[in-house]
């Protein structure tokens, strides 16, 4: 297994050093590879985070040997400096810089080892928080990285978005066929994917679900196209919409599947944020239309169609699984439901127990373990329980106060990036930087939304799922839109 995994690295390192940009644009394909992983000298690596390294090695070789050839032909400083100099003078320095030390913050305060109750097993904490370090945090920021230096149109960060999307059908269509054959691989008959978890699967697709339905909105019923109040009309009827091209029809096939899929991971809270989003990004399209056409005419039409689809989606979901929907709201018993309660109250304890350290990265399955009877007075229904199914608390678990003001604090850079965009993006075509920084707003509104009932970062492909969509909010104002 070992030389399969560094002969793909090193493979992928020759191609980042012959196709340096291909080598990065495609780095999203490769986000479920991570659930390959091997030792290498007692560390583990996963494979996509090799591939981050064998491609940033690569960056630097490149770098060094253009830099030297300049110097020896008599030209000025090479371009390795700008290189290293790029993420000191991007608007995410001091808010990544926080990050990071927060998350630094979170290994030291870590035990070297936990004994647990059973009084046998030993949690190596602080192992455990130096491979979070490593894989969750310096990767992925290690990508945003690449991302800021690569990325210089607009054609660049839709391929990453597209490279994202191809993996999120691919794990869809492997949901797919888990409910097709009925073969789960989850008790609860849930599409999960190769994952041990439903919810994991959900948290990954559920972006692509409304990159999709974007894009096909923007091949269908784009508002650029539209006059006066005709946004009901169907313009690709009485115009040449390229509907028939391969790539806006691979878009409605891969939204199908995807936002099928998730309807059978029946993850309601990311059902919600999809919806949420969806919301926010075709509301806000629609209303600057109509306020800059100064339409006041009420959208009855568009409005009723809108019910119609919400009904037909809470229809399906309700047939899908009716015992898990009444459940929801059955906190006298166990499930679900109840079971985020008591890890709610336990988390919200140590919290106010840790409040500015925390109680480091990746602590939470020992605390929760070793203290819940004393938080709850009880026995918990779950003993084991590896986040506090929510994002916010679990990164001021994991990284303390410094690391929720640092998330709020890059929530904020990427807002102030995409103001000036919210006004304009309903008249942009999706290759210009208003209507993609806004898409990647909305996309990120997902995690923020979806986080509030589970956990979308602390985990390897969430984490590098998350950075890439901050790199696509935060493409400078005078990058090229051309191919």
């Amino acid at each position: 297994m070992i030389a399969i995994f560094l002969a793909l690295t090193v493979g992928y390192f020759v191609f980042a050093l012959k196709k340096f940009d291909q080598a990065v644009m495609a780095l999203p394909l490769f986000f479920p590879a991570y659930l390959l992983k091997v030792q290498i000298g007692g560390i583990p690596f996963t494979l996509v985070e090799a591939f981050i390294y064998a491609v940033f090695l690569a960056c630097l070789l490149r770098f060094v040997t253009g830099a030297f050839k300049r110097k020896v032909g008599g030209h000025s400083r090479g371009d390795i400096g700008v290189f290293l100099s790029a993420p000191f003078k991007h608007k995410m320095f001091w808010p990544i810089l926080l990050f990071i030390a927060a998350a630094a913050m979170g290994v030291f305060f870590t035990s070297e080892r936990i004994t647990m109750l059973d009084g046998g097993t030993i949690f190596y904490g602080r192992k455990l928080a130096l491979g979070i370090f490593k894989s969750w945090i310096i990767a992925p920021v290690l990508m945003f990285w690449l991302f800021t230096a690569v990325v210089k149109k607009t054609q660049h960060l839709l391929k990453l978005l597209n490279f994202y999307t191809v993996s999120a059908l691919l794990l869809s269509l492997w949901g797919l066929f888990q409910v097709l054959t009925q073969s789960y691989g989850t008790p609860d008959a849930r599409a999960s994917g190769p994952f041990e978890s439903a919810n994991y699967l959900a948290l990954y697709i559920s972006p692509a679900v409304l990159y999709m339905a974007i894009r096909v909105k923007e091949s269908v019923l784009s508002v650029i196209h539209l006059k006066k109040y005709s946004f009901w009309q169907m313009p690709f009827r009485r115009r040449k919409m390229p509907l028939e091209h391969p790539e806006n029809f691979l878009f409605i096939v891969a939204f199908m599947v995807i936002a099928l899929v998730l309807l059978f991971t029946k993850s309601y809270a990311a059902m919600a944020a999809v919806f949420v989003a969806a919301v926010f990004y075709f509301g806000l399209e629609y209303l600057e239309y109509h306020k800059m056409k100064e339409i006041k005419k009420f959208p009855w039409k568009l409005v009723l169609a809108g019910l119609l689809f919400a009904v037909a989606v809470m229809t399906a979901i309700i047939l899908i699984d009716q015992s898990k929907l009444q459940a929801l709201f059955q906190f006298q018993l166990r499930n679900s439901s109840s079971v985020r309660v008591e890890v709610y109250t336990i988390a919200m304890q140590l919290l106010k127990e840790h409040w500015f350290t925390g109680i480091g990265l990746g602590q939470f399955p020992a605390f929760y373990q070793l203290e819940s009877v004393r938080i709850l007075g009880h026995a918990p229904y779950e003993w084991n329980m590896l986040h506090p199914h929510n994002l916010y608390l679990a990164l001021w678990l994991n990284m303390g106060l410094p690391g929720i003001i640092a998330f709020f604090w890059l929530i904020y850079v990427m807002v102030r990036n995409c103001w000036g965009s919210f006004r304009t993006f309903a008249f942009s075509k999706i290759r210009q930087i208003p209507k993609l920084r806004v898409a990647g707003f909305a996309l990120i509104l997902i995690i923020l939304v979806h986080g509030c009932l589970d956990t979308p970062f602390f985990k390897n492909d969430l984490a590098l799922l998350f950075w890439l969509l901050v790199s696509v909010t935060m493409l400078p104002d005078g990058e090229n839109t051309g191919g």
